[in-house]
């Protein structure tokens, strides 16, 4: 039984050999063209039509002496347009890498959380990707835009360049987009002079920040759901929240007002202005990756960012 079981792997593997065999010889083939004599074709032809039957046939015998064959043939004819194992491995690593790139700079891009801003929505440390095709196209690594096909939203969370330091990467919830007027009253947010409503969510609640030495430190919150046109998300106010009013300030065009779900520990628009559209890099998608104070979260993992 073991016998019977190791030859049958055995020949699965010369048949998975064998048909590898023949895909390198079509491609050699391909790469020589014009440049073969017809005789020569015609043999390499005979003999690559007959591993083919013996592969469909899978008889290993036939298999291996049409093989053999072949190889003898390619050998003699086809080796200047048979390429490395390594120029092969080198080709195939080069276009994942020039693919990789294409996908960072036009489609997606991977952005760390690195701070508490966006608690309870995103946590320090979550990983997530960024959509930075929704909004349009730019030249990579530039502000140079040069397809625009959407806008951001009220309730988007973006990922945007900030507009203090070029160096750093920002993530904030659109609260305002342009012609809009934002306002805080006690705390409680203004879009238009209509009040944002949320309601809240029983029972005090609890966070973990960082302190600036980058040890953790536990924060007592409150918890509101809150509703920005169709999006509903949560955000937290300190328990001891100072309740500041803001604004009136109306969003000037082709910029957006952002605020951090996370609303007494946020440092956005309220303090250093608006945002062009020109920094904003994308929509973020999900959460890839969720390793936080305690660990690996897995409930959080792939969770879609409302």
């Amino acid at each position: 039984m073991l016998t019977a079981l190791l030859e049958a792997r055995k020949n699965r593997r010369r048949l998975r050999e064998a048909k590898e065999f023949l895909r390198e010889i079509e491609r050699s083939l391909k790469r020589a063209g014009n440049a073969l004599s017809e005789p020569v074709k015609k043999q390499l032809s005979q003999a690559e039509q007959a591993l083919r039957i013996a592969i469909e046939a899978e008889n290993t015998g036939d298999m291996e002496r049409s093989a053999r064959m072949l190889d003898e043939l390619s050998t003699k004819h086809l080796a200047p347009y048979k390429k490395s194992s390594v120029r092969e491995y080198g080709e195939s690593f080069g276009f994942a890498i020039l693919a990789a790139l294409f996908l960072r700079a036009f489609v997606f891009e991977a952005f760390v959380i690195p701070s508490g801003s966006m608690i309870p929505t995103l946590e320090i440390n979550d990983k997530i990707f960024v959509n930075k095709y929704i909004y349009g196209l730019r030249v990579p690594w530039t502000y140079i835009k040069f397809f625009e096909w959407n806008a951001p939203k009220r309730g988007e969370v973006i990922v945007f360049i900030f507009p203090q330091d070029d160096s750093k990467d920002y993530i904030k919830r659109v609260v305002g987009v342009p012609g809009d007027v934002v306002q805080m009253k006690g705390g409680q947010l203004y879009v238009n002079d209509v009040v944002v409503q949320r309601k809240a969510i029983a029972g005090p609640c609890q966070f973990w920040d960082k302190r600036g030495d980058d040890s953790w430190e536990s924060k007592k919150c409150e918890a509101y759901q809150e509703a920005l046109d169709d999006h509903d998300h949560t955000i937290i106010l300190a328990s001891e929240s100072k309740q500041l009013d803001f604004g009136p300030v109306k969003v000037e065009p082709e910029r957006v007002f952002v605020m951090g779900d996370n609303r007494d520990n946020s440092s956005d628009s309220r303090f250093w202005g608006q945002v062009p559209y020109k920094n904003i890099k994308g929509r973020a998608m999900f959460i890839w990756s969720a390793w936080g104070r305690e660990g690996f979260n897995a409930r959080r993992l792939f969770q879609w960012i409302r």
